[in-house]
């Protein structure tokens, strides 16, 4: 073998090594560009997706196509883990926050709750042989009682990341027009990203930020900034304030709204709503100081005590059974807010609850003075208790801890057998039952006297228990009669005698399955509630109707009789919450059969 033969074999098997290793490294290459986009869409791995496609984007011998697409897609995983947080990219002094919150997530749970997302398996609603039973709409269009959403449309709303909105200050020069920065991230909802990077290109394009395409829009004095950055679309009413986000965006260390230690107290609401609203109460106050002048500002001053208002803040959200909305007001110690403390009064522990009756359509729970413990209540001589005008003061601020009022599904008589008034009854938790009983006596008495009744006041005995009856003109009959701990029962005669059965223990709202939940709502600082279940409401709006069946009762009945509602306010020292919490929302599908069914007015169909 020559010299010469042997140089060119030597070369070609060089060659044919080259070959192969660049056709390793390029199905390597390949192999880690379909790992990251296999964690970056399926598993939601942003830190090990991006570390896959760092291979490749720093690899100089991977072929450039998937170098490109490596580059890109790392630039994506970046900016989805740096705006995980949207907090984190706002300024760190604005003084308002709102913050909408991967939306389709929630609203899913709030379609299946009222019936518009089948289960995987779940048999569809009943068809009456030919269809499923619905409301015609004309031009042979209807509107199915198994009607739900679409898979494909759930899962496309489920992509959509959220929005976030910072207020930093009011342009004084432009009629205190609001200043700030609103970032919007489409997630992986390509529809929304779509619109978004299709609509921007209609703005006037300006100088890059941060090597990202910008866009300046005017209208009159008002300007605003846009920037599209891989995964986000930023907009502010500066540029500086656009740029500044910019840089937070690619600096994870940088400091930002969500690093304070005020707002980071509400990390928890603010995570599990889809909707979380937040005011600096502090940096506020220091702004509106300068709007306010003379008695106006010694008046919001006196009353508010704006100093000491620490923030404001509202959440709404959705879980698999519930839709909550919880408003708080944070107040800083000390504080001496007129208004706050005029409507605060000592917490409940829902003693009068054991006397409220299972099956109650809705109660309205107010706690007055605080609970003293059984063996420290002090209770009246023996023989009439004497009571004085001053006593009724006492009353309301000293003996009576807490009232619960409450209606039941059932329409009392009045003379003549004339529907009237719900059953209905006070319970009045006390420290002494025998002066409530003689106040309260007093007080209809006193009434009775006015002029205001049809007979006077006679003895009565509900449940084997002695009380005073009261008869008033128009009115069922009032009564007046004491239960166990400690309580006084004023209302109609059968609401009395279920509140004395229920004091008992067993048959109270407290072993009602319908309010179960909503009772566990209640906490150690919860001043008022309204608890309603809307159903057993409906129960007395037929009553009142003359218990007649009209379609359109019906299927409000239908709709609603499931529904089951609470208010409660929680007066902490220094903290003010309303929590407001539906559940058991309206079966949509049941109501388009009952509507196709003609159970109820179909208003579409035709004649």
């Amino acid at each position: 073998m020559t010299l010469n033969l042997l140089a060119r074999r030597v070369a070609l098997c060089g060659l044919l090594v080259s070959v192969a290793s660049v056709a390793a490294r390029a199905e390597d290459a390949a192999d880690l560009v379909q790992k990251g986009f296999y964690l970056q869409v399926h598993e939601g791995d942003l830190a090990g997706a991006a570390a896959a496609f760092e291979r490749v984007a720093s690899d100089s011998a991977a072929p450039a196509g998937l170098r490109h697409e490596a580059e890109t897609r790392l630039a994506q995983c970046r900016e989805d883990l740096a705006a995980a947080d949207l907090a984190r990219l706002m300024p760190s002094d604005a003084i308002a926050y709102l913050e909408l919150n991967r939306p389709g997530d929630q609203l899913a749970r709030l379609a299946k709750m009222m019936g518009l997302i089948r289960e995987p398996g779940a048999e569809p609603a009943a068809t009456d042989g030919q269809g499923a039973a619905g409301i015609p709409l004309g031009n042979g269009l209807v509107f199915p009682a198994n009607f739900t959403l679409s898979p494909a449309l759930v899962a496309e709303l489920k992509k959509f990341r959220g929005a976030a909105l910072a207020i930093t200050g009011l342009d004084e020069h432009l009629k205190n027009m609001p200043e700030g920065v609103l970032v919007v991230h489409p997630g992986d909802c390509d529809l929304v990203r779509g619109l978004l990077e299709t609509a921007v290109q209609l703005v006037q394009p300006d100088r890059p930020i941060g090597g990202f395409k910008t866009y300046r829009f005017e209208n009159g004095p008002h300007h605003f900034w846009i920037t599209v950055t891989a995964r986000l679309l930023i907009a502010g009413t500066n540029r500086e304030a656009v740029a500044a986000t910019v840089e937070r965006l690619g600096n994870p260390k940088a400091e930002g709204l969500a690093t304070r230690p005020a707002f980071k107290a509400h990390e928890a609401e603010r995570r599990n709503g889809v909707l979380f609203a937040y005011v600096d109460g502090r940096e506020t106050a220091r702004r509106l100081r300068s709007f306010m002048k003379g008695n106006e500002a010694g008046m919001v001053a006196g009353l508010l005590d704006l100093e000491h208002l620490e923030s404001l803040t509202l959440s709404v959200g959705v879980t698999d059974s519930s839709v909550q909305v919880v408003a708080r007001m944070n107040l800083l110690p000390g504080h001496h807010n007129v208004a706050y403390n005029l409507i605060r009064t000592a917490p409940f522990d829902g003693r009068s609850l054991k006397a409220v009756p299972r099956g109650t359509a809705g109660v309205v729970l107010v706690g007055l003075n605080p609970a003293t413990p059984p063996q420290a209540a002090k209770s009246s001589s023996p023989g009439p208790v004497e009571v004085t005008g001053m006593d009724l003061g006492r009353e309301i601020f000293a003996n009576v801890e807490e009232v619960a009022f409450f209606v039941l599904p059932t329409i009392a008589k009045s003379e003549g057998g004339h529907a009237h008034v719900p059953e209905m009854a006070a319970v009045f938790a006390v420290k002494d039952a025998a002066k409530s009983e003689a106040i309260w006596n007093q007080i209809l008495g006193i009434v009775a006297m006015v002029g205001v009744h049809h007979s006077p006041p006679r003895d009565v005995t509900i449940e084997g228990i002695r009380g005073e009856q009261y008869q008033f003109t128009g009115m069922p009959p009032i009564v007046v009669v004491r239960a166990a701990d400690r309580a006084l029962i004023v209302g109609t005669h059968e609401a009395a005698s279920a509140a004395l059965r229920a004091s008992g223990g067993k048959d109270s709202i407290l072993t009602d399955e319908a309010y179960s939940k909503l009772l566990t709502r209640l906490t150690k600082t919860s001043s008022k509630a309204v608890l309603v279940d809307a159903g057993r409401v409906m129960q007395i709006v037929r009553s009142f109707s003359g218990g007649e069946s009209k379609p359109e009762m019906d299927l409000v009945t239908a709709a609603l009789k499931d529904l089951r509602v609470s208010i409660v306010t929680d007066e902490a020292p220094n903290c003010l919450t309303v929590s407001v919490e539906a559940s058991g929302l309206p079966n949509v599908p049941t109501l388009i059969s009952k509507i196709g069914s003609g159970s109820a007015p179909r208003s579409h169909a035709k004649k």
